[in-house]
């Protein structure tokens, strides 16, 4: 559970600053984004309370609709820049992991 509590603080961090460095210049640190996405996909069995949670989490995760999205955020960063809709559709969906991983 440590691990996830760690993720967790992780992406909400990077969910402020994003917002505040987006509102800036229309970048995010893509490089972050990237290394939270293979943090979330690397989560084991052992990291979760019960393996209800595990199953359900990447049931989710995984779902063909998300993993979609990841692709087309993952094609539209130019450098670090990112248009609004795919930041918007970024955002919601590390809020959604984060749900999932609260509960």
């Amino acid at each position: 559970m440590e691990k996830i509590n760690i993720l967790i603080n992780d992406i909400q961090q990077f969910e402020v600053e994003s917002k505040e460095q987006y509102n800036r210049n229309e970048e995010i640190n893509r490089e972050q984004y990237f290394k939270l996405v293979d943090r979330i996909e690397e989560l084991a069995f052992e990291d979760f309370s019960t393996s209800e949670k595990f199953e359900y989490f990447f049931q989710y995760w995984n779902q063909d609709n998300r993993k979609a999205t990841r692709f087309v955020i993952s094609n539209s960063f130019i450098d670090n820049y990112i248009d609004l809709n795919s930041f918007l559709i970024l955002s919601n969906d590390f809020v959604g992991a984060v749900n999932w991983l609260k509960n």
